[in-house]
């Protein structure tokens, strides 16, 4: 999963005392909500599949799979084994909205919010702010511009009989 926000979320919830599990996700986000009115939306350049677009948002998740950061159901269709990644891109809200947003994620109620936009692709380019890192299953893969593609069927996993 690649996921491009803001460097001091991604780094606050992995910064915090690992006693907090998966809520650092949350707290974390809480204390980016807040800091909204004083920053402005993160610009970006996406081609997906080829077709490139311009567009201002909160974050940018390519997915292969459903959940984000401590279990959040961010593409809840994403499906690991149908060779698509799930393009999540949330655009800016107001604070009072990004709390409700927010829980509506938690909850898996926010794909029909007129603020989340989701794409099927096979290919994505995020091009963005320099400062910004993308995350991969929480671990930082590298400063923007970044591409994803899925390969289908690349990964073999042998169980015992």
């Amino acid at each position: 999963m690649l996921r491009a926000g803001r460097p001091d979320q991604r780094a606050r919830a992995n910064e915090w005392p690992r006693w907090l599990g998966a809520s650092s996700y949350t707290l974390s986000a809480l204390v980016e909500i807040a800091l909204l009115r004083r920053q402005p939306p993160l610009h970006y350049r996406l081609e997906v599949d080829g077709r490139t677009r311009d567009l201002d948002a909160l974050i940018v998740v390519a997915a292969t799979m459903p959940y984000l950061g401590g279990g959040l159901p961010l593409a809840p269709d994403a499906d690991p084994a149908d060779g698509l990644l799930d393009l999540v891109v949330v655009s800016p809200v107001s604070p009072p909205e990004a709390v409700g947003l927010l829980r509506a994620i938690r909850a898996g109620r926010h794909t029909s919010h007129p603020a989340v936009h989701l794409t099927r692709a096979r290919e994505v380019l995020v091009e963005g702010p320099p400062d910004i890192v993308a995350h991969g299953d929480g671990e930082p893969l590298a400063a923007l511009p970044l591409g994803v593609r899925v390969d289908p069927a690349s990964l073999r996993v042998l169980t015992p009989a």
